[in-house]
């Protein structure tokens, strides 16, 4: 189900129980780990679409659409909260010379079905 329609079944049918729960992934090669943050205080688990069940991390980020072209082409900014600044000793594993970027896979899930993005 894609963003636009869980949003029409949302504001349509408006559960109190049900909002839409926004999630980041981030990772590299490189990376010692993949990272998975939430917005949400308490983490959550929930499933990917790949079936894999992972647990998202509670943390505060935000993020901009600074620009939209008719091409699709799409810039986003990101802006993470850097607990115990894991994220920048992941950067520094990364080498100088190293021109492979850094993956950034956003999801959205229903508070309610946690089963699929």
């Amino acid at each position: 189900m894609t963003t636009q329609e869980k949003l029409r079944i949302l504001l349509t049918t408006y559960p109190s129980q049900d909002y839409i729960i926004d999630t980041l992934e981030l990772s590299h090669s490189q990376f010692s780990q993949s990272y998975y943050f939430t917005r949400e205080a308490g983490g959550l688990t929930a499933t990917t679409e790949t079936g894999q069940t992972v647990t998202f991390q509670g943390v505060n980020y935000e993020y901009d659409l600074y620009s939209s072209k008719s091409d699709l082409d799409k810039n986003f900014s990101f802006t993470l909260a850097d607990l115990e600044n894991k994220l920048d000793d992941e950067l520094d594993r990364i080498g100088l010379n190293n021109d492979e970027k850094i993956a950034v896979i956003y999801r959205d899930f229903n508070a309610s079905d946690l089963s699929a993005p």
